[in-house]
């Protein structure tokens, strides 16, 4: 269904256009590239899925300062809300003495991402994003918090399921793939941790990432 929905849209507006039903105009090829689009991300995001429900993904884990790196992430993110005044916070703990973890740098990049782009999707247009991260003796622990309505409680169970939208009525192009947790909390597991997701008792959504710091 979320594919054929998409190709089915894109299908019936080429044929459109070639019958003469449709205008060829820019505006319509736009949505025509859009599908497109979407459906190269769906791709995708199914390819690493796979990969990583076989376990076929190759990590690269290294030592790696773990603030820089957050840093260096929320600093390319803030540039992309801009647009609609929401604010970025951080709050690191524990990693004044010893700041680097042995860890692959780009997936741990790659989920931070992920739920740095849902809390903007989720959270109030010009809010504020948190972002928390401990240093435990064996594990680190990262949450991304928006200020959003939060989660019914009756969705949380099936966040982590491919293509589970808990609010119905996004499209796909603002909901994303439904795939973006999914792969997340799969990585999670096979760097030897877990992502879990629930409602902050100030308000809004958090995802706890907690990682080992070595293995």
């Amino acid at each position: 269904h979320e594919l054929r929905t998409p190709i089915a849209v894109q299908k019936a507006q080429l044929e459109g256009m070639l019958d003469g039903v449709i205008p060829v105009t820019n505006e319509n090829l736009q949505t025509a590239l859009q599908q497109t689009d979407f459906l190269s991300r769906m791709v995708d995001d199914l390819r690493l899925l796979a990969m990583a429900e076989a376990g076929e993904i190759q990590f690269d884990e290294r030592e790696t300062d773990l603030r820089r790196l957050i840093e260096q992430l929320i600093s390319q993110f803030s540039s992309q809300l801009q647009g609609d005044g929401t604010t970025l916070v951080t709050d690191f703990r524990g990693f004044e003495e010893n700041p680097s973890v042995y860890i692959d740098p780009d997936r741990l990049t790659q989920i931070l991402h992920n739920l740095l782009s849902n809390a903007q999707r989720y959270g109030k247009k010009g809010g504020v994003i948190s972002v928390f991260c401990v240093r435990e003796p064996s594990n680190v622990v990262i949450a991304v918090k928006d200020d959003g309505p939060g989660l019914p409680e009756s969705a949380i169970p099936q966040l982590f399921e491919r293509f589970y939208r808990h609010e119905k009525a996004r499209s796909r192009e603002t909901g994303g793939t439904g795939l973006g947790l999914a792969i997340s909390r799969k990585l999670a597991h096979l760097m030897g941790g877990d992502l879990t997701a629930g409602n902050h008792p100030a308000g809004g959504a958090v995802f706890t990432l907690k990682l080992p710091v070595s293995r």
